[in-house]
């Protein structure tokens, strides 16, 4: 594309950094170091070449992994993920019909929300936006199993948020149930799905016990969702413990019902 050498240099050695960060996190271990390196990798990127997206969504999921880096240490994580945010939307300014990099966006918004929610903050109008990505990616790919995982997730968290407000919860359940079970559709083995559409399923069936509706049945689909996980992935370990949270809301509600 005309860039200096350096820069193609550079923006391969950001996105090893980004990599091998992303990876030290999820193990639990100090991403410092390599995400600066990739920061100043991708600030350089930019500077030399200011109008490519790629550049600019690269930096942006820089901004990404940072802010999983910075929860993981339990630090406030909203600067990182409004800055991923920025460069993704000024990437969408230059290519606005990239799929990708919207649902990236989306995603972003949604940990945002979730950010907020975690510190009491209103979180409303980072999940709306989250959701206005995710649509329109679907919209354009229906098909698109990771953007139906992320807007049922995003559903599934904002029912949450919904609920801790005292609102009524049960809509966004079900909008996640739907994504979720349209992406169950796409790919029936995959654990980590299941155990997201069992979530939700427990979670609809939280809210509709706690307003006298019926809530044995959703707890007995939380329950075999979880059951496939975890057959498919014993090592699932939130599948483990929201099996045992729906076991013991299945308990609770049979007892509303008068059943053994």
């Amino acid at each position: 594309r005309g860039w200096p050498e350096n820069v193609n240099f550079r923006a391969l050695r950001g996105l090893v950094r980004m990599r091998w960060a992303q990876a030290a996190t999820k193990l639990g271990r100090d991403a410092a170091r390599m995400l600066a390196g990739a920061h100043e990798d991708f600030a350089e990127c930019c500077r030399a070449a200011p109008r490519d997206p790629t550049m600019l969504v690269n930096r942006g999921l820089a901004w990404q992994a940072q802010a999983a880096e910075d929860a993981a240490k339990g630090k406030d994580s909203r600067a990182s993920l409004r800055a991923a945010a920025a460069d993704l939307t000024a990437a969408l300014e230059i290519d606005g019909g990239s799929t990708m990099v919207r649902g990236s966006r989306g995603e972003v918004y949604g940990d945002l929300a979730q950010e907020e929610a975690r510190l009491r903050q209103d979180a409303e109008n980072s999940f709306r936006r989250a959701i206005e990505d995710l649509d329109a990616v679907l919209a354009a790919e229906p098909a698109s199993l990771r953007d139906l995982g992320r807007r049922g997730e995003i559903h599934r968290r904002w029912g949450s948020y919904r609920d801790l407000r005292g609102e009524d919860p049960r809509d966004l359940y079900r909008k996640a149930l739907e994504d979720l079970t349209r992406g169950h559709a796409l790919r029936p083995t995959d654990p980590g799905l299941l155990c997201r559409r069992g979530s939700a399923y427990r979670d609809l069936a939280v809210a509709e016990n706690a307003r006298g509706g019926a809530a044995a049945g959703l707890f007995r689909k939380a329950i075999a969702d979880f059951d496939v996980s975890l057959a498919r992935d014993a090592g699932e370990i939130a599948s483990i413990n929201n099996r045992g949270l729906a076991w013991l809301g299945l308990g609770h509600a049979q007892a509303a019902a008068g059943q053994d």
